[in-house]
């Protein structure tokens, strides 16, 4: 699982909020060490509660078009597909990894920034503390 991956998944535009379901998915699914993950259609109509096959195929070759995902079928001396291997072509894991929190000094009390998520609250509290 990649948390840095999930996060790049939710900032992607893709039009659609079927194919947005299956990239994070994916997104959730990718093992961090090799950027590679290997679900079945039938385990993210499963996982997503899609019923028809069609319409989680028909999400992945959106992605596939937009350039989001790429897909390398693996199959069998006789033809069978044997897995899909799925990778990110545009994901930078280092641009989403969560950045570590600035330590916030005690001392001062003023001008301090406080990191909440993605937003950073500048203010003063109401006994006139700076936070």
């Amino acid at each position: 699982m990649s948390h840095a991956a999930e996060k790049w998944a939710r900032a992607q535009t893709v039009g659609n909020a079927t194919a947005k379901a299956v990239l994070k998915e994916l997104a959730f699914r990718l093992n961090g060490k090799d950027g590679l993950c290997c679900p079945s259609l039938k385990t993210l109509c499963i996982d997503l509660e899609i019923k028809k096959r069609d319409t989680v195929l028909a999400a992945v070759q959106r992605l596939e078009a937009l350039g989001l995902i790429a897909r390398e079928i693996e199959r069998s001396e006789s033809g069978e597909i044997l897995r899909t291997l799925y990778s990110f072509p545009t994901f930078v894991p280092s641009e989403w990894e969560d950045r570590p929190k600035r330590k916030v000094s005690r001392k001062s009390g003023r001008n301090r920034e406080i990191e909440h998520g993605n937003r950073t609250r500048k203010g003063t509290s109401n006994k006139g503390i700076a936070f």
